[in-house]
């Protein structure tokens, strides 16, 4: 820690006359001299004596990535050491006479810039040194040596160096030093990795970030802000925002692998047990414990949570205390009363900005972890998460004609729409759940039809009598239940229904939420009344004002809707149509829910059903035939996927609403095991909360929306879909599902970009900016092989796209790629092409892109299956390509909006198809609900000078297209790389329904 510049540091300063300020331009050239000399040796030094080190004690494969980590664990080691000493006589000094640290009484006072320097500890300065050392020693050993590990630690650096010689210029390092300690996480980190296996210690590290670089650093910010210029004070303000957004990241990440583990540690321990049996193993003893103790921690996250917000909204009351206290003001010292008058006005709301912020996000945090915990707990503690099903039923029964020769397949949820499909007799039921509790909810239900006449199960069910369940459980019902899981849920939770089972599970707590809510306005007494009567209360009260506005604010949705069972997947679909869900709710809560029949918002309201509204298997009149019925239900822990497997007769498959908690993937798996197992007339339901399909892989089903509204309203739109299209491929015997071609996988090929190579192209959109005369084919030759890297996080969505937006469900032979440049595409989708045997054109201007295409397509060994086209997609005679109306599938990735003659292209794409042939485009476009926003012209006009042309017209002219159908379009926004842009991009899938040309005026 020896520094050249020391010596000229640590003296007294010369006299006034002869002393060169901070600001001097000979102080700053011998400082900076200085400071290069002594990172240069520190270069050596760290090189030579990591490197030793590290190929010592660990093999060549691994020197590299070891390397990093060594240099980032000794450097947090001493600044983390160096820090606490500081840190430490920071606390005390002001506490306690016995330690006498610094001369100065109050240690903040270091920190205060004053006359020709603030007071300043020569190690303070070393610190600092040391570690901007460090950072551009780490910048160049990893750009040499490890450029996968250090890429994100280029911003930090490049931050970190700025700040400290900021520091070192105005003489206030001592700042830095007494934040050092909160380089603490990373030294255990790193230390870890060093030592240990390699793994985070996740809750460690958790609770010491949130102690050192939330608590201590919103500490310290607070303690220092009279002695901060006011560039320090918002620098370590945004380090602060940015340490809880780094902690929500942790949280809302890290708290899952740790149960996942849990789970999977159950399972090996027992041998591959399920737990099934309900605890009669080992298994889900040990499952448990495991889940107890990420449940402690996860408590243990919570109250610091909770305390950080009380601490900083404390500290920051104190602050907004001083700052109105300006100097009185009289006469001569009026200039520095306004002065401290607009000072106090600043930090004021400054302060109240930042604890509001820091506060929402911890709010978000406990939100987060709930949403992302909620479903996995349940699961793994066997709790009840819907106490009622709120989807309608009689929308299947209606829709789906649903009769005695059906063969439903559907999920347990709570039970209500099982036994409402048992009234119209079906042939039989399979209910399959993830989650024991729902089972052993409906396995209860099921029993009490066999062994309780109407008044006692009308009693168990809609007004919850926990006398019912005492009298009768362990002798009638326990013995009837199908499943050994049910008989151990039941033997422990009968306490559900004495605190009433309309209130139990996370549905339940979203109903006690809502019960609060219009306590808490008031309008819950009208909202009860309003019920028993089947009439709305009066809207002109001022508590029904006021939940109508709670109701009309999206925000509040996002924020209380995971609390009561709602995933956040769910939500998301809602994010492009507001407006919609909005006036979905407000008509629900206007009319909807006061209909007599609407036994779902009745419930929750009054707390019980009564004989006028309740689901129609409570009602007297079905109960025969229900009871008749009751042994063609079968029960099965698991998977709809696996449920599916037990039999091949299958009718109908009622998803309810899970489509929306899956993504495209899951959603490819859950239809290569059903279809198979579907009868050839069979038919898939759905709901969605989203207005069109949210899938592409639902969107080759082709479905079609029911327009008939149900009496929940939440679902924005409800699908029905045949398992076989009349028009699908005949299928193969030994491969009955094409879905199953939609979990193919691609190559794994990931490029990345160097810093230095992602600057060499921005330098290269720049130039091709800058032109006059836009060259296409120069602006792409001169990227060459740094093409696919910096387009990797430019160009979203192609992955999706090429995987599950194309029809591999029915073989496609041929394919079109138009702008194909690198091929990178099929990098996606080669398990998809080499299966289906599809035969591929990839056509492009650029010879030098085509060029690193062919090596691709040779490296990939798909020659024989792939054609490669220089040429313009306008000209239709272009040698080479395939006869028009001969192909199964088009692709344009980002090309369309480059292309002048747009038009003119697309008309040559779409007559390229086949009819029954499918188009897919992913580009750039202008937001469809803002398109006119400053943001959309922003965008129009910095794409335009990379010759990017974002226009509404495109997706105008896919979606009006006489010739096309549109089968899926999406919508998503992302940010620009190296900007702080946020572009629109589209996805969509059209089919070819006729050759009729398009009419563009």
């Amino acid at each position: 820690l020896v520094s050249p510049v020391c010596d000229a540091c640590s003296p007294a300063p010369p006299p006034r006359a002869y002393r060169l300020g901070p600001s001097h331009p000979a102080r700053m050239s011998i400082e900076a001299s200085a400071l290069a000399l002594y990172g240069a040796v520190n270069v050596g030094v760290y090189a030579f004596g990591a490197a030793f080190l590290v190929s010592r004690h660990r093999p060549l494969a691994d020197q590299r990535r070891q390397l990093s980590w060594l240099l980032t664990t000794f450097a947090a080691l001493v600044v983390t050491v160096v820090g606490s000493y500081y840190a430490f006589g920071a606390w005390w000094q002001g506490v306690s006479s016995a330690v006498e640290l610094y001369r100065p009484s109050d240690p903040m006072q270091w920190l205060r810039p004053s006359g020709g320097g603030a007071p300043e500890e020569p190690v303070s300065r070393h610190l600092c040194l040391f570690f901007l050392a460090y950072c551009g020693v780490d910048s160049v050993l990893g750009a040499l040596h490890y450029p996968e590990q250090i890429d994100v630690g280029y911003y930090h650096h490049a931050l970190y160096s700025v700040l400290l010689c900021y520091l070192l210029h105005t003489r206030q390092t001592l700042l830095f030093a007494i934040c050092g300690v909160e380089e603490l996480p990373t030294l255990l980190v790193g230390g870890n990795h060093l030592l240990g296996d390699g793994g985070n210690p996740r809750f460690g590290v958790g609770v010491v970030f949130f102690l050192t670089r939330v608590s201590y650093h919103c500490w310290i910010t607070a303690r220092a802000l009279d002695r901060l210029d006011p560039l320090l004070y918002w620098v370590s303000s945004v380090l602060l925002i940015t340490h809880v957004g780094w902690f929500q990241s942790y949280l809302a990440k890290g708290s899952l692998p740790s149960k996942r583990q849990s789970r999977a540690a159950a399972r090996v321990a027992t041998g591959g047990s399920t737990g099934m049996q309900g605890g009669a193993s080992a298994g889900p003893l040990h499952e448990r414990a495991l889940w107890s103790m990420a449940t402690r921690h996860l408590l243990v996250f919570v109250a610091m949570l909770v305390g950080q917000a009380l601490l900083h909204s404390t500290l920051t009351a104190r602050v907004l205390r001083a700052a109105m206290q300006p100097p009185a003001a009289d006469g001569e010292r009026g200039g520095e009363w306004c002065r401290a008058a607009a000072w106090a006005a600043y930090v004021c709301v400054g302060n109240l900005l930042v604890v509001a912020y820091t506060v929402r996000r911890l709010a978000r945090a406990l939100r987060d972890v709930y949403t992302a915990n909620f479903i996995s707990d349940s699961l793994v503690a066997r709790r009840i998460i819907y106490n009622i099903s709120w989807e309608d039923p009689a929308v299947e029964v209606a829709e789906l004609r649903l009769g005695q020769r059906d063969v439903i397949l559907t999920i347990a949820s709570a039970g209500c729409n099982v036994l409402d499909y048992l009234i119209e007799k079906p042939a039989g039921i399979v209910a399959a759940d993830l989650n024991e509790a729902q089972l052993a909810l409906l396995d209860l239900k099921l029993a009490s039809l066999a062994a309780l006449d109407h008044a006692a199960f009308f009693a168990l069910w809609a007004r919850s009598d926990a006398a019912v369940f005492e009298a009768s459980y362990a002798v009638r019902l326990r013995p009837l239940l199908q499943l050994d899981s049910s008989r151990a849920f039941w033997d422990t939770n009968g306490e559900l229904f004495a605190s009433n089972l309309f209130f139990a599970g996370s549905a339940g707590f979203g109903a006690r939420l809502l019960r609060l809510a219009l306590r808490g306005c008031g309008a819950l007494d009208a909202v009860v009344r309003g019920m028993r009567r089947g009439q709305a209360p009066d809207p002109r009260g001022w508590g029904m004002r006021i939940f109508t506005l709670c109701l009309s604010q999206m925000w509040l949705w996002r924020l209380l809707a995971p609390l009561g069972g709602v995933p956040t997947s769910q939500i998301d679909l809602l994010r492009r149509t507001p407006s919609v869900w909005i006036s979905r709710v407000c008509e629900v809560f206007g009319s909807r829910m006061w209909r007599a029949d609407n036994y779902f918002y009745y419930a929750y309201a009054v707390g019980r059903w009564d004989p006028h509204c309740c689901p129609r298997y409570l009602r007297p009149e079905h109960y025969e035939a229900l009871r008749s019925s009751a042994h063609r239900v079968a029960l099965h822990h698991g998977p709809l996927a696996s449920a599916a497997a037990s039999r091949d007769d299958f009718t109908v498959a009622s998803l309810l609403d899970s489509m929306d908690w899956m993504g495209d993937e899951q959603i490819a798996e859950q239809l290569a095991a059903l279809l198979p197992h579907m009868a050839p007339a069979g038919r898939l339901f759905w709901r969605s909360f989203g207005v069109a399909v949210h899938s592409p892989v639902l969107a080759q089903l082709r479905p079609t929306l029911v327009p008939e509204q149900d009496r929940v309203g939440w679902y924005l739109s409800q699908w029905v879909a045949r398992a076989h299209p009349p028009d699908a491929p005949v299928a193969d015997p030994a491969e009955p599902s094409g879905f199953r071609r939609f979990l193919c996988v691609g190559s794994g090929y990931a490029p990345s970009n160097t810093l230095v190579d992602d600057a060499a192209v921005c330098l290269q959109l720049a130039r091709h900016a800058l032109r006059t005369s836009k060259d296409v084919a120069a602006f792409y030759r001169e990227q060459g092989p740094r093409y696919d890297g910096f387009r990797e996080a430019l160009l979203p969505g192609r992955e999706r796209l090429m995987r599950f937006g194309l029809p591999w469900q029915r073989r496609p032979a041929a394919w079109l790629s138009v702008g194909c440049g690198t091929a990178r595409d099929l990098e996606y989708v080669l398990g998809h092409v080499r299966e289906c045997g599809t035969r591929l054109w990839l056509l492009d201007l650029s010879p030098e892109l085509l060029a690193v295409a062919q090596q691709r397509v040779d490296r990939l060994g798909l020659a024989h299956q792939v054609t490669l086209l220089v040429g313009d997609v306008n000209d239709e005679t272009l040698p080479g390509l395939p006869p028009r109306g001969s192909l199964d599938l088009v692709s344009c990735s980002y090309c369309l909006s480059m292309i002048p003659r747009w038009r003119t292209a697309l008309s040559a794409m779409v007559r390229a198809l086949r009819v029954g042939g499918q188009l897919a485009l992913v580009d750039f476009t202008c937001r469809s609900d803002a398109p006119n926003h400053w943001s959309q012209k922003l965008n129009q006009w910095w794409f335009a000078n990379d010759g990017v042309f974002l226009s509404r017209e495109h997706t105008a002219a896919l979606q009006q297209h006489g010739a096309l159908r549109t089968l899926w379009f999406h919508e998503s926004e992302r940010r620009v790389v190296y900007t702080p842009l946020h572009a629109t991009t589209y996805l969509y899938v059209g089919l070819k329904v006729s050759d009729v040309e398009f009419d563009w005026s």
